[in-house]
C-alpha cells in the first residue's frame, strides 16, 4: 500500500513539473510574439514622416526700453500642428541712450535736432525725391537720417499693403544715404517708396513718397500698333499680325500661332489677343506685373498700366496657404551663397513664364523681392542684406490685380549657414528632423521596444528556471526510488 502510494505522488509531481515547465515556454514564446510584433510597429512608426518644423512670422524688434532690453513677438507659425523647434530669439539687449536726428528748416538747410529724451524714432528726409515722381529710367534717392546703422528702401503698390524689398542704400558722407533705383527692373505702375531705417533701438519705417513708374517699352508699343491694326475683327489674324509676333504670314504649328493657342500662358488665346491688341508672344503686355488674363478677368485694360486709380485696396496672400501650384511653369532651382565685395550673399534662381514680374517670398521673414524673368523665362535675384541661419523656405509667385496670387511654385527649403546654403530635399528634412529633434511617437515607440524585450527576457528566465527545477525533481524522484 505504502509502495503504491508513492507510485501515485511520483506521478503526480511529475505532471505537475511538466505543466509548469511547459506553461513557462509556452509563456516565453508569446512574450517573444509580441515582442516581434511591437518592434514592427516601432519600425513603421519610427519611419512615418514626422511633424514639419515651424517657420516663424516676427515683429520688428521694439524700442530699446529703460531696462536695456529690446523685445518681438511670434506674429503667426506655420503650418498648422507644426513642430517647435529653435525657437526664435525674443529679446536682447541694447543701449538705452537718446539719438539725434537730421531736419530741414525753413530755408531749406538741413542740420541735426536732438530727439526727445528717451526718443528713439528716427526721421529721415527725402532730399530729391518729391511726391508724384514719374520715374521712368535709374535714378538717385537720397536722404539724411542721424544715428541710423543701415537704411533698407521698400517699394509697396499704392493699392497693396504689400512691401516689395528693393536694396541697401549706402552712406556717401556721415548721415546722408543713396540708394540707386533702376526703374527697368520693377513693374509699371503706382507705389509708395519708403525707408526702413535701422539702429541700436530697433527697425522704424520712415515717410512714404508715391511715386510713379512709366517705362517705355516695345512690348507695349507693339500691342498698341497691333490694337490700331486689329480694329473690332474677332477670330481672325491677319497675316501681319502673325509676321509680326510669329515670324510667319502664314501659321504652321497650331498650338503655338493657331487661334485657340496660348503660347505666352496668360489664359488669353490668340484670337482674343488680337481682338484686344495684346502682344501674344507677352504674358503682361503693359508690363505692370499682372498678367494679361488676370486683368482682363479683373476689369482692367492689359495695355495700361495701373498708376492708383483703383479704390479698393489689395490684400497680402501668403503663398503657404494661396495660389494654385504649377511646378512645371514657376521653379526656385537653386540656392547658394556667392561671393560679393561685402561678404557672401544669397542668390536664387529659377524659371518662369518668360518677360513677365515675378513675387520671390523668403520665409521666415518674410521678405518679399520682385524680379523680371527673361525672354527664355531665367530668373536670378542676389539677395544684399543679410537673413538669419537656419531653415527657411521660398516660394515665386504670381498675383492678381486684387492682390491675390494665382499661381505659384512648390515650397523648396533650404539651410542657410554662414559658409554656406544648401536646398534640403524633403526626405533629407524629414531624416533631419528626425536626428536632431525625436518626435514622440518615436520616443513612444521605442519604451514599448525596451518593455518587450524586458518581458522576453523575463519569459526566458522562468522557462530556464522551470527547466532546472525539472531536473532536480527528478533526481528527487530517482532518490526516492
Amino acid at each position: 500500500m505504502m509502495k503504491k502510494t508513492k507510485k501515485v505522488i511520483k506521478k503526480t509531481l511529475r505532471r505537475l513539473h511538466n505543466h509548469y515547465f511547459m506553461g513557462a515556454i509556452f509563456l516565453g514564446f508569446l512574450t517573444m510574439g509580441f515582442s516581434m510584433a511591437v518592434i514592427k510597429n516601432s519600425i513603421t512608426v519610427s519611419a512615418a514622416s514626422p511633424k514639419v518644423a515651424c517657420s516663424y512670422r516676427l515683429s520688428s524688434w521694439s524700442a530699446c526700453k529703460s531696462s536695456g532690453k529690446q523685445v518681438r513677438t511670434i506674429i503667426a507659425k506655420t503650418p498648422e500642428g507644426c513642430f517647435e523647434s529653435d525657437l526664435p530669439k525674443l529679446e536682447r539687449s541694447c543701449d538705452y541712450t537718446a539719438t539725434s536726428n537730421l531736419t530741414t528748416d525753413a530755408n531749406g538747410s538741413t542740420g541735426a535736432q536732438v530727439a526727445p529724451k528717451g526718443s528713439a524714432t528716427p526721421v529721415f528726409n527725402f532730399l530729391n525725391l518729391s511726391a508724384g515722381t514719374i520715374i521712368s529710367s535709374e535714378i538717385k534717392i537720397q536722404g539724411t537720417v542721424a544715428g541710423a546703422s543701415s537704411v533698407e528702401f521698400y517699394l509697396a503698390p499704392i493699392e497693396s499693403d504689400i512691401s516689395k524689398y528693393l536694396g541697401l542704400a549706402k552712406s556717401i558722407q556721415p548721415g546722408t544715404w543713396e540708394y540707386i533705383l533702376d526703374s527697368k527692373s520693377q513693374p509699371n505702375g503706382s507705389f509708395y517708396i519708403y525707408a526702413k531705417i535701422k539702429n541700436s533701438y530697433g527697425a522704424y519705417d520712415g515717410e512714404k513718397r508715391m511715386v510713379i513708374i512709366l517705362n517705355n517699352n516695345e512690348e507695349m508699343q507693339n500691342a498698341t500698333d497691333g490694337l490700331a491694326e486689329a480694329g473690332n475683327v474677332s477670330n481672325r489674324m491677319s497675316s501681319q499680325w502673325q509676321e509680326k509676333y510669329f515670324k510667319s504670314a502664314n501659321c504652321v504649328d497650331e498650338s503655338i500661332c493657331g487661334g485657340e493657342a496660348d503660347p505666352d500662358k496668360d489664359g488669353v488665346t490668340n484670337n482674343e489677343e488680337y481682338r484686344l491688341g495684346i502682344n501674344p508672344t507677352s504674358s503682361d503686355t503693359d508690363q505692370d506685373g499682372f498678367l494679361d488674363g488676370d486683368e482682363i478677368k479683373n476689369g482692367f485694360n492689359p495695355l495700361k498700366p495701373s498708376i492708383g486709380e483703383k479704390s479698393d485696396r489689395m490684400v497680402f496672400e501668403s503663398p503657404k496657404e494661396k495660389g494654385e501650384i504649377k511646378k512645371d511653369e514657376y521653379k526656385v532651382e537653386s540656392v547658394e551663397l556667392v561671393d560679393k565685395k561685402d561678404g557672401k550673399k544669397l542668390k536664387l534662381a529659377g524659371k518662369a513664364l518668360p518677360n513677365t514680374y515675378i513675387t520671390i517670398y523668403i520665409y521666415s521673414d518674410p521678405i518679399v523681392l520682385t524680379v523680371k524673368t527673361d525672354a527664355q523665362g531665367n530668373w536670378s535675384y542676389i539677395l544684399d542684406k543679410d537673413i538669419e541661419d537656419g531653415n527657411h523656405q521660398v516660394y515665386v509667385a504670381v498675383t492678381d490685380n486684387t492682390g491675390k496670387i494665382t499661381v505659384k511654385s512648390e515650397p523648396i527649403a533650404f539651410v542657410k549657414t554662414a559658409q554656406a546654403a544648401d536646398i534640403v530635399m524633403p526626405a533629407e528634412a524629414s531624416a533631419q528632423e528626425r536626428a536632431v529633434s525625436p518626435t514622440k511617437s518615436w520616443l513612444n515607440s521605442r519604451l514599448f521596444l525596451f518593455v518587450a524585450l524586458g518581458l522576453c527576457a523575463l519569459a526566458l528566465a522562468v522557462a530556464i528556471l522551470g527547466l532546472i527545477r525539472r531536473n532536480l525533481n527528478k533526481k528527487e524522484e530517482n532518490n526516492l526510488v
